[in-house]
């Protein structure tokens, strides 16, 4: 596909000038629509900080209501925070492949005694996010804990 030379802007006709008014306009919309997503990340990721913290809270009162006592679950301790990295794992998100492996671990400790979940963690998020996670903030992850700052 051939480029049409640049032309003086004296030169442009006034359709050309408009259609590139047009254009200019459509790409600054588009970079502050992306300045806008970029402001208001930070207030995206302290709203799943404050779900993760309540969530641990709420686990808490669970083990701590007389109500709940006679569950299985709780005389044994085995109350789980779901895993939550980018986006809860038992969500709609590209982790939730990572959520099958952790509970079919967590559920059938010897069926997967050598899945190690730190580190398929670690490298889903550098293979899919091109990001290098620590071990403590994978383990972090995997006990539905906020991130280590």
């Amino acid at each position: 596909m051939a480029r049409e030379a640049k032309k003086d802007p004296s030169e442009l006709t006034v359709e050309e000038k408009l259609k590139a008014l047009y254009q200019l306009q459509t790409m600054l919309s588009e970079i502050d629509k992306i300045k806008t997503l970029r402001g208001e990340l930070p207030l995206e990721v302290q709203d799943l900080e404050d779900e993760v913290a309540g969530l641990s809270t709420r686990i808490e009162k669970i083990k701590a209501d007389p109500a709940w006592q006679s569950i299985s679950a709780v005389k044994n301790n085995r109350i789980y925070a779901n895993p939550t990295g980018t986006f809860p794992w038992d969500r709609y998100s590209a982790e939730e492949a990572l959520q099958i492996l952790w509970a079919a671990q967590l559920f059938h400790p010897e069926q997967f005694k050598d899945l190690n979940m730190v580190e398929k963690t670690q490298a889903f998020y550098k293979k899919y996010y091109g990001y290098a996670l620590s071990k403590e903030n994978a383990e972090q992850i995997l006990k539905g804990l906020s991130p280590i700052k």
